[in-house]
C-alpha cells in the first residue's frame, strides 16, 4: 500500500496471483503460470467494475521480458477484446535505442554494470526502438514519487544472487 500512497493511487484492485518470478516458475499461483483465459477474466472483471476511459499495459515485449508483463500485455489485450469498452489502451516502453546509448555511454566512462546487465538489456528484444513508439510523455514533474514508489518494494530491489535488477536500476 505504501507504493500506492506515494503515488496518490486511492485504490488497489488485487486480482489474486503471485509474482511469477524471472523464471516464470515461482508459484503455481505466479501470474504467468495461470492460463492466460484465467489471467484475461480477472482483468476483465475489473476493467468492467472501474470503466476506465485509459488501460495501460506492458509493450509485447513485456518491457523487459519479466514472464508477468509478458501475461499482462497477453491477457490485457483479449480483456479489453471481451469488455469491449469504448477506451484506449496504451502500451507502456522505454526507448530501447536511447536506453543502448546510455548503456553504452556509462560502460565508456567506466560504469560497471553488473557482469553481462549492460548488453542483456541493450539486447534487440527489449523494450521497443525509437521508431515504434507513437506517445512520448514527460514523467520527470512525478519522477521523485516513482522513485519512492519503486523503492517500497524492497524485495524486488536485487536478485538472490544479489546481481542487479531493473528495479534496482529503475529506482535509482
Amino acid at each position: 500500500q505504501t507504493s500506492a500512497d506515494l503515488l496518490g493511487v486511492t485504490r488497489v484492485h488485487w486480482l489474486g496471483f503471485d509474482d511469477s518470478g524471472m523464471d516464470g516458475f515461482a508459484s503455481e499461483n505466479g501470474f504467468a503460470a495461470v492460463p492466460v483465459e484465467t489471467a484475461a477474466s480477472a482483468l476483465q472483471a475489473a476493467i468492467s467494475e472501474y470503466q476506465p476511459d485509459l488501460v495501460t499495459l506492458y509493450d509485447r515485449n513485456g518491457g523487459y521480458g519479466h514472464p508477468d508483463h509478458l501475461r499482462v500485455w497477453e491477457a490485457g489485450h483479449l480483456a479489453m477484446r471481451r469488455a469491449a469498452l469504448d477506451c484506449e489502451c496504451w502500451e507502456a516502453t522505454i526507448d530501447r535505442d536511447f536506453l543502448a546509448e546510455g548503456i553504452r555511454m556509462l560502460e565508456q566512462f567506466g560504469t560497471n554494470l553488473d557482469g553481462d546487465f549492460g548488453s542483456w538489456l541493450g539486447e534487440s528484444e527489449r523494450f521497443l526502438s525509437a521508431g515504434e513508439i507513437e506517445i512520448r510523455i514527460d514523467v520527470r514533474s512525478v519522477a521523485a514519487a516513482r522513485r519512492g514508489s519503486l523503492a517500497a518494494h524492497r524485495s524486488q530491489g536485487a536478485s538472490p544472487d544479489s546481481s542487479s535488477r531493473m528495479l534496482a536500476l529503475a529506482s535509482a
